[in-house]
């Protein structure tokens, strides 16, 4: 399936692209494999030796060759051999290769860099260890040599890993598109969970039904304006009657409270009759207050004038039915403050139904907006799509039509 001829269109999900690179790679590299396992099993073998000879350098009973030793301390020198054997043992325990590296040019990379380091620590600890490697130089001859030999198997790994160093390049090339083409593919999907996860939202929405319900209660509303309207005129032009009739008296009657110091004012009465002119109780008291006041005035102890036009507005507001008019403001006004009230409730509903289309108009157009995206996003990959079909052909010689 992955390696048909020059002429052969493999189809192919994009889920098995860097599987079906990672096969090319390895029958590309090869030989890289082969050298590596071989490398690999030289150093295993090696550092079974190694950990032998440090076991028996560590045991060793002879004593150490002191005579090119400027005032050597014989314990010192017996005590850092052991010291010296034990530090190789953990440098040469390192492990060589990452088995979980699939790809022969990263694996064996990473081996080569292994392997140098473990040499270049043992290398740092041969010179920290002078003396012990002076004292016993025919003893550590071995060490020596084996250096020596992990240091060919370096070399002979580093010609490998350098010769399919192109090989690595073009292979990076690759994944390097078909790990963008991966990565888009991802983000389409969770933009379309995103959206279909949001799409249920908006149908639950009864748009039409909200449009004919806030056709309604504008049509309410309007209706509560033109009731308020006729409510406050017929409040206004009653309130101007008795007001017209009241007003003339507000100066006298001030004059009279002051004089008559009851408990009662007459100015209050004039200034506010609604609120005080309540039932037939209170209605007397002001006819009772208004005798008084023109007799009053009649015998000229206010001090005010015309007298005689005073009298006259008294006498009409005594026979005018001042309770009748006061009763029906009030009334007018309670329903004023009813229609105000239900105006309100209106009102309110009609708010959160414009609230209910803020959010389904922003729904909608996060979804557009997701929607763009994704368009976006799609665009993307079929560019890189056609990248990495082209570059599969360009770099291996490979017909793939991503599916």
């Amino acid at each position: 399936m992955f390696f048909g001829k020059r002429n052969d269109l493999n189809p192919m999900d994009e889920k098995a692209i860097l599987a079906f690179l990672d096969d090319i790679v390895k029958t590309e590299m090869q030989d890289l494999e082969k050298n590596g396992r071989e490398i690999e099993t030289k150093m295993q073998n090696l550092t079974i030796r190694f950990k032998a000879a440090c076991d028996q350098f560590e045991n060793l009973s002879s004593e150490p060759n002191t005579e090119e030793i400027y005032m050597p301390n014989v314990n010192s020198i017996k005590s850092q051999k052991r010291a010296y054997a034990g530090v190789l043992n953990n440098i040469i325990e390192t492990k060589i290769v990452d088995k979980s590296i699939s790809n022969p040019y990263e694996k064996y990379a990473a081996m080569l860099t292994t392997i140098a380091d473990v040499k270049n620590r043992v290398l740092k600890t041969n010179t920290a260890f002078k003396q012990v490697i002076y004292a016993y130089a025919e003893n550590t001859k071995e060490f020596k040599n084996m250096i020596f030999e992990m240091e060919k198997y370096e070399i002979a790994l580093g010609n490998s890993v350098v010769k399919n160093r192109d090989k690595y390049d073009k292979y990076i090339k690759v994944r390097d598109i078909a790990s963008r083409l991966l990565d888009v593919s991802t983000e389409i999907l969770q933009a379309q969970e995103s959206t279909n996860n949001v799409a249920p939202d908006i149908k639950k929405v009864p748009e039409e039904g909200l449009y004919l319900r806030k056709k309604e209660l504008l049509g309410e509303i309007d209706a509560k304006n033109i009731e308020l309207s006729k409510l406050r005129k017929e409040i206004f032009e009653m309130k101007a009657v008795i007001t017209s009739m009241l007003m003339p008296l507000h100066k006298a009657s001030k004059k009279f409270d002051h004089k008559s110091n009851g408990k009662l004012r007459l100015s209050d009465y004039i200034l506010d009759p609604i609120g005080h002119i309540v039932d037939e109780a209170s209605l007397n008291d002001m006819i009772g207050m208004l005798k008084a006041l023109k007799e009053e005035l009649l015998l000229g102890e206010l001090g005010t004038r015309p007298i005689s036009d005073m009298a006259e507005s008294i006498d009409a507001i005594i026979s005018y039915n001042m309770l009748l008019t006061t009763t029906a403001i009030r009334r007018l006004m309670s329903d004023e403050q009813k229609v105000i009230d239900e105006t309100r409730k209106v009102q309110a509903e009609l708010n959160s139904i414009n609230l209910a289309e803020e959010q389904i108009s922003k729904i909608a157009n996060d979804a557009k907006r997701r929607a763009e995206y994704i368009d976006e996003l799609k665009g993307r990959r079929v560019k890189i799509v056609s990248d990495l079909e082209s570059a599969f052909e360009k770099q291996y010689n490979k017909r793939i039509k991503i599916v």
